[in-house]
């Protein structure tokens, strides 16, 4: 199996801190090819991630992987820009590289995880990969309806219901996240729309792909005449399309300009005050990854894949350490968004180019 292979890759990785390129990072992580390739044949062999047809291969093969072969959910793959691909399939490596280099964090996870390992067992050997791959692979691919719905309702409306006849298009109990983002995705939603002119793209994707994975379980379970299928893996999916639908939420400190527009909207659980982190790595540990690492990632800033030899990364228990050799624009983007991290996730401090995030 794929992922019981995969699970083998995990557990050799070095634990030990060292400074590395974050391409060295990468291709460390990916270096182990037959986790991948004794089971998605079509994938020949993604040594970097430079190659944006062997990333959208690799996405693929692993959807497919997994028994979802013809399925809607990576329709949205080829209408991404080449650096989300990229992207997508960096913070993937990249967050299994943090998972194992952090004692600490890896042993919230893989508590958390205990909630789902009856249900995951039954298909593959450990629950985070499992769910750490549908959190990463699917966290852009609302993006291309990011100028898509004005309305909350038009993107319910677009939403194929789980069963014939079926309009409710929600998402259950709010889980994996904290209690701030229950009840505040049609507000949210709204408040972008309205202020942005956009759809917001987490939202998007965390609730088309709730939805299509329900459906795509009920359509097997029917064909094969098999009842009680929302007790499998709905439970997962909702885990997952609630981080997703989070992701992109975001925060705001008293004082800040967006406050009142965020009482207008109904947003006040959104209004934190200076040095509130409520996205736990004890309590959260999976969306606390997410969002530290797609935060930091940097292919969405640095285009030229060449230039990541230039950003080095040192993971240890407590701490990431991340500095940026670069000349150009990009370094003063990257140390941005590392530094202002504590502003909304977690403690980090900046000095030059180099920045300490607390895990």
């Amino acid at each position: 199996m794929f992922f019981a292979s995969f699970w083998g890759f995990v557990d050799v990785l070095i634990n030990v801190p060292m400074k590395e390129s974050f391409k060295e990072l990468i291709e460390r992580v990916i270096k182990k090819r037959d986790f991948y390739d004794s089971t998605i044949k079509d994938v020949k062999g993604l040594s970097n991630i430079e190659n944006v047809d062997d990333c959208k291969r690799f996405i693929r093969a692993i959807i497919d992987a997994k028994g979802k072969r013809g399925a809607s959910l990576c329709k949205e793959l080829d209408n991404l820009d080449d650096y989300r691909v990229r992207h997508i399939v960096s913070v993937y490596l990249f967050g299994l590289a943090v998972y194992n280099g952090s004692t600490s964090l890896k042993m919230h996870i893989d508590s958390q995880m205990n909630e789902f390992k009856n249900i995951i067992l039954q298909y593959e050997d450990n629950p985070f990969p499992f769910i750490w791959m549908l959190v990463c692979l699917f966290h852009d691919l609302g993006y291309p309806y990011k100028h898509e719905y004005e309305t909350w309702e038009a993107m319910l409306d677009s939403i194929e219901p789980v069963t014939e006849g079926d309009n409710d298009k929600s998402l259950d109990k709010c889980t994996g996240v904290p209690e701030i983002y229950n009840g505040i995705h049609e507000n949210y939603f709204e408040y972008i729309s309205k202020t942005r002119k956009s759809s917001d793209h987490g939202i998007c994707a965390g609730y088309k792909l709730y939805n299509d994975c329900c459906r795509i379980r009920s359509e097997k379970a029917r064909d094969n005449n098999r009842n009680g299928w929302k007790h499998e893996l709905v439970s997962v999916y909702n885990y997952v399309a609630w981080i997703i639908s989070c992701h992109n939420i975001w925060t705001v400190s008293e004082g800040d300009e967006s406050v009142d527009k965020y009482h207008g909207f109904g947003l006040d659980k959104l209004i934190l005050k200076d040095g509130d982190y409520p996205i736990s790595s004890v309590e959260h540990p999976v969306f606390f990854l997410f969002c530290l690492v797609d935060t930091i990632e940097p292919i969405k800033v640095v285009r030229d894949t060449s230039l990541l030899e230039n950003i080095v990364v040192e993971i240890s228990d407590n701490e990431i350490s991340y500095e940026v050799q670069l000349k150009c624009s990009c370094r003063d983007t990257l140390m941005k968004r590392a530094g202002g991290l504590k502003d909304w996730l977690t403690k980090a401090s900046c000095t030059d180019n180099v920045a300490k995030i607390s895990l």
